[in-house]
């Protein structure tokens, strides 16, 4: 699951699937987290919203070891707001196959 810092809008979404892992660089992201994670194959990002159009992104089609980042800008933007009418917040999604690293990791690269 990923939070978002507003509690009902649009937040945009950027999805990257990989052959290999990408350069550690997140400078241009306010924060990012790294999770291990087994697929059988079919992981898949869904929308949490009901009224919004149905979409899901396949992150996966083959079974094994993965790596998750997820990098949020914006999450402290529009927080006390109920609804955003447009987007604040922006996340960069990546995934790619690789055996286990270890314990969660998550990097705060700068606040704001």
């Amino acid at each position: 699951m990923i939070r978002t810092g507003i509690q009902s809008g649009r937040v945009i979404v950027t999805l990257e699937t990989l052959n290999s892992a990408p350069d550690v660089d997140t400078s241009e992201w306010e924060a990012s987290a790294d999770i291990d994670f087994e697929s059988s194959g079919n992981a898949t990002l869904l929308t949490w919203e009901h009224d919004i159009p149905d979409w899901s992104f396949p992150l996966t089609t083959t079974p094994g070891s993965y790596r998750l980042r997820v990098a949020a800008n914006g999450r402290g933007v529009a927080r006390d707001l109920v609804i955003v009418d447009e987007p604040t917040e922006a996340y960069l999604v990546q995934i790619w196959p690789q055996a286990e690293q270890g314990p969660f990791r998550s990097v705060l690269v700068r606040s704001g």
